[in-house]
């Protein structure tokens, strides 16, 4: 089973939570060949103040890669 986890800033993830998840899950059962109800995402919504990240990133563009 694919656990997917994503964290990002509260303001910035809750609206999109949904169309994220059914865009990850469509790509991984595209790619991966995953089963349709093997669906299992976690968001992860955080304060601004849980975040330390470069000074030349936006709040949009702070990933860890």
């Amino acid at each position: 089973m694919v656990q997917i986890k994503v964290y990002g800033l509260a303001d910035k993830i809750n609206p999109i939570k949904t169309k994220l998840s059914d865009t990850i899950h469509n790509t991984l059962i595209g790619v991966l060949k995953i089963q349709l109800e093997k669906r299992f995402h976690r968001f992860f919504p955080l304060d601004k103040t849980d975040f330390y990240y470069p000074q030349d990133r936006t709040e949009n563009r702070s990933v860890e890669c």
